[in-house]
C-alpha cells in the first residue's frame, strides 16, 4: 500500500465503522464488539470456550445472496477497520498519535 491509500483508508475508518455497525445489526441483529470479530488469540484467551458471536457455519451456507453480498462487504470493512485500528498502536510520539486519531475522525 502507498502513503495516499493509506491516508484514504484512515480517512474512511469513521464511515467504514458506521457500515461495519449497520451490517452487523442487519445480519447478527446486534453489533459485536471489535474483540470478537474473528481476530486470532494466544495464550489463555485462544484455550477459553466462547460462544460464536457470529453466524455458524450452518447458518453460511443457507444464506441468500443478499446475506452473502452483506457478510463479504461486512468482513471485507471489518479488515480494513481493524487495520486501521492496529496501526493507532505502532504510533510512537504524542503529536503523531493525536494527528492519527483526528484523521479517523
Amino acid at each position: 500500500m502507498n502513503q495516499k491509500e493509506i491516508e484514504n483508508l484512515i480517512n474512511s475508518y469513521h464511515w467504514m465503522v458506521k457500515e461495519v455497525h449497520r451490517l452487523q445489526r442487519v445480519l447478527y441483529g446486534s453489533v459485536i464488539s471489535m474483540k470478537n470479530w474473528g481476530v486470532a488469540q494466544y495464550g489463555l484467551e485462544a484455550a477459553m470456550p466462547k460462544g460464536s458471536p457470529g453466524k455458524s457455519q450452518a447458518e453460511l451456507r443457507q444464506m441468500d445472496m443478499r446475506e452473502e453480498r452483506l457478510f463479504k462487504r461486512l468482513k471485507y470493512y471489518e479488515e480494513r477497520v481493524y487495520a486501521v485500528e492496529l496501526g493507532a498502536e505502532k504510533i510512537q510520539g504524542e503529536q503523531h498519535k493525536v494527528i492519527y486519531d483526528c484523521m479517523m475522525e
